[in-house]
């Protein structure tokens, strides 16, 4: 009978840590779909070459509609840029999924959508600053829009300039499994990759390139990102399970 006792209190615990995972997110680092109309106070907000940021959360939405240059360039060769980066830090990841998804546009008064210079990218840091990889849209110089971008830490790509619109969105995906990283554009894999260096800063990045020479001025459009989830492999709750089933069935070999 106390057999029975213990083996029913096992899967007791067994049962109620699987309820918890489910209910609160196990093992889940980062998910905000910024839906609470002011920015969650975990996110640390740094600037490089920038001394502000106009920016609102509303619906689903944190969009950013311009950032505040310290710098702006003259000449098209020395283009400085200005950077808004939230960060948060997580436990040292190896295998994860990560996905952002996000819009953007070129559009403003004044201004025609070419001269719109910006970026907004999905980032994964190591310990030592260093990128491990990132991935999103970037617009880098006037006459075209902008295209997809990516990162593997010490390899970068871009698709051809001009090869997204001057307005759309994506979700896109950063998943690692060892050292093989592969990344997805709403659902579909596009290009792998490897880094091994653990992860342990998530950035949100919005950056453009303040210029005001010849074909610009250049400016921000506005970029919005819905929502945002880094979470160690799944693996973690298979291994939970079968930790479980193993215990029970020494249990009843007793």
């Amino acid at each position: 009978m106390k057999g029975i006792r213990s083996s029913q209190a096992i899967v007791a615990l067994f049962v109620m840590a699987l309820v918890t995972a489910a209910t609160t997110g196990f093992g889940q680092e980062i998910h905000d779909d910024f839906n609470n109309d002011v920015l969650d106070p975990a996110w640390t907000v740094r600037f490089t070459n920038a001394n502000g940021w106009t920016y609102s959360e509303a619906g689903t939405d944190l969009t950013v509609t311009d950032i505040a240059a310290t710098v702006i360039s003259h000449d098209g060769m020395a283009l400085i840029p200005s950077e808004v980066m939230l960060t948060r830090q997580v436990a040292p990841l190896g295998d994860f999924q990560a996905d952002m998804s996000f819009s953007w546009n070129s559009t403003q008064s004044g201004y025609e959508e070419r001269q719109a210079l910006q970026k907004v990218l999905l980032r994964l840091m190591g310990s030592a600053g260093q990128v491990v990889a990132f991935c999103g849209y970037s617009d880098p110089w006037i006459h075209f829009s902008g295209s997809r971008y990516w990162n593997f830490g010490g390899a970068t790509g871009y698709g051809a300039q001009g090869s997204e619109p001057y307005a759309g969105g994506a979700t896109v995906a950063i998943n690692r499994v060892g050292s093989d990283i592969q990344m997805l554009w709403n659902g579909q894999p596009f290009v792998s990759g490897t880094n091994s260096t653990p992860v342990t800063e998530v950035q949100v990045f919005f950056s453009y390139f303040p210029f005001d020479g010849g074909g610009g001025p250049s400016f921000f459009g506005t970029e919005s990102v819905d929502s945002i989830n880094v979470t160690p492999e799944p693996a973690t709750l298979a291994m939970l399970a079968v930790g479980g089933l193993a215990l029970l069935r020494r249990r009843r070999r007793k």
